[in-house]
């Protein structure tokens, strides 16, 4: 934050505020205004994956992604990354469900939930980091309701 002083005569309205309770000739105004990096949020998220059941590991665990870009951006390179293929069968099977047409690669957060698509990695951060990371459990098979 940053602490900026001016210094200003005094008017008959402020004089009436302090009820005259000084007899300098100016008054000191002080305005804090917070500094860019505190107010904004961190452009970066910390995602850790953590394999499991038969889901395959990853040599490399933890990555930085965008806040803005939504869940649906971790599933695809997710599965880029792991090289699973979308599952032709599984889209026309599930089409009539509304579920996830990725059937064969499920990503779950704290151990519990799948995310909705359209929620943003930033506020996905602000509410369920640990330590300063996002922890997101991926399997090959439904691991958690």
């Amino acid at each position: 934050t940053s602490v900026t002083t001016k210094e200003s005569p005094p008017s008959s309205q402020s004089a009436v505020m302090v009820m005259a309770a000084t007899t300098t000739a100016t008054t000191k105004t002080t305005i804090i205004t917070p500094s860019k990096s505190s107010s904004t949020k961190p452009q970066k998220i910390k995602v850790h994956f953590v394999a499991v059941g038969s889901a395959p590991l990853m040599k490399k665990n933890k990555f930085l992604i965008a806040a803005k870009e939504p869940f649906s951006t971790l599933q695809d390179k997710l599965s880029k990354m792991l090289q699973i293929k979308e599952n032709k069968d599984a889209i026309t099977t599930l089409s009539s469900d509304n579920s996830n047409s990725r059937s064969n690669l499920f990503l779950y957060l704290h151990q519990s939930f799948v995310p909705s698509p359209e929620d943003l990695v930033g506020d996905l951060s602000d509410l369920f980091s640990v330590r300063g990371e996002l922890i997101l459990h991926y399997s090959l098979q439904e691991a958690w309701g």
